[in-house]
């Protein structure tokens, strides 16, 4: 007797890297606010996300005031690290990474290398990537100051083969407004419907 064969197709998984285009930024002192830097990833390179690294540089002189978080295009939030560091000096090319072993915690500033973040980049996975990814940074100290230099998102996952891509209801074919961002209110042709606020006939 013979055993059945079995046959698998694996789904290729794609890596890449961006860059923010929107730094340096100044990071407001002593303000719950804070400030964000955000990353667009296009339809194009939409992915069904099994990994995600995050690699920052910051200047701070005082790093304990500190609390960074990276926020996903569906709005799940995930501490990278927050107030740790004391007095020590910023982030050096600093990677976030679930896959090491040293937390961030353990970490002595300036900080340079790779650390596991204080919060689960683990739960992004199986998200899609498309749409703004936004690094959140807030200092809650007194009188020292700093920036957001420059940061960037590596995306790792399954390229997603979509009809729709910009995700707005309306199918490829009959798009006529094709990179429509996420969430936006769409007439049939998928274009932005115009409305003015409700408070602007007050």
């Amino acid at each position: 007797a013979f055993s059945t064969v079995f046959n698998f197709t694996t789904e290729n998984v794609v890596c890449g890297v961006i860059n923010s285009t929107d730094t340096p930024i100044n990071i407001p002192d002593d303000n719950t606010s804070g400030i964000s830097s955000s990353i667009s990833v296009l339809e194009d390179n939409n992915k069904t996300i099994t990994d995600v690294n995050v690699t920052v540089n910051i200047s701070h002189t005082w790093v304990g005031d500190l609390a960074l978080t990276l926020v996903s295009p569906s709005g799940t939030p995930v501490i990278l690290s927050s107030n740790n560091g004391g007095e020590g000096d910023g982030y050096s090319n600093t990677t976030f990474d679930n896959d090491v072993t040293q937390s961030i915690t353990d970490g002595i500033p300036p900080y340079s290398g790779v650390f596991k973040p204080q919060g689960d980049l683990s739960t992004l996975i199986n998200e899609e990537s498309y749409g703004d990814w936004i690094l959140k940074v807030v200092d809650s100290g007194p009188a020292d100051i700093g920036s957001i230099d420059n940061w960037s998102i590596e995306i790792c996952g399954i390229p997603v083969i979509s009809n729709d891509n910009d995700k707005d209801g309306v199918l490829n074919v009959d798009d006529a407004c094709p990179n429509t961002p996420l969430n936006t209110v769409v007439d049939a042709t998928g274009c932005p419907i115009f409305s003015l606020p409700s408070n602007n006939f007050e």
